[in-house]
């Protein structure tokens, strides 16, 4: 693959901030997703570096994924037990019907009675994941000059995504579901 479109391939999917370019946020929605404990310490670091607080609302959506259907627990449940070990006192509700990124965030309103009062929005998502959740929060109405994303990431980054088989077909992958999800009707540019 060419230099050049590797820049440009994770400049359109990787496009959460890192921690020090984040801003306050008073919501925070974290889609439900199989790093649990790196989300956990994602928002730990949130309150550790001041961008949420205890008069910040944080919604951990969440069902179970296909990578934890033998568990008890909902992907919501799991993150926010993985986040309660930072004694931190830092109310979450948790919403543990969501199976996807769009219902993520649709069913994520059912918490809120007016998104547009919020200042500043955080999604809290895996990096990979990042475009296509700024999509559908932006197809989903929410007011997305308010929005910003923060990615957890474990093993595929922005810095290493085109140097294995296995990351460079997840990422193609995902640009192939941004395409059909769009042609669909569920993404907006």
């Amino acid at each position: 693959m060419q230099n050049d479109t590797i820049e440009k391939i994770t400049d359109f999917i990787f496009i959460g901030k890192d921690i020090e370019e984040l801003d306050f946020y008073n919501l925070v929605i974290v889609l439900g997703n199989n790093f649990y404990e790196e989300t956990a310490e994602c928002l730990s670091n949130l309150v550790k570096f001041n961008k949420v607080d205890n008069s910040s609302t944080i919604i951990i959506s969440g069902k179970k994924g296909s990578l934890n259907k033998d568990l008890e627990s909902t992907e919501a449940e799991i993150i926010y037990q993985n986040f309660l070990k930072y004694n931190l006192n830092i109310p979450c509700l948790l919403e543990c019907n969501a199976t996807n990124t769009k219902e993520n965030l649709l069913f994520s309103l059912k918490y809120i009675k007016d998104i547009n009062i919020y200042r500043k929005i955080l999604l809290v998502c895996k990096s990979l994941l990042a475009r296509r959740a700024m999509m559908c929060a932006y197809n989903l109405d929410y007011p997305i000059e308010k929005l910003d994303i923060v990615g957890v990431e474990r093993d595929i980054t922005k810095d290493n995504w085109f140097t294995d088989a296995y990351s460079r077909k997840r990422v193609l992958a995902e640009l192939e579901r941004i395409s059909k999800y769009t042609e669909k009707g569920d993404l907006k540019l």
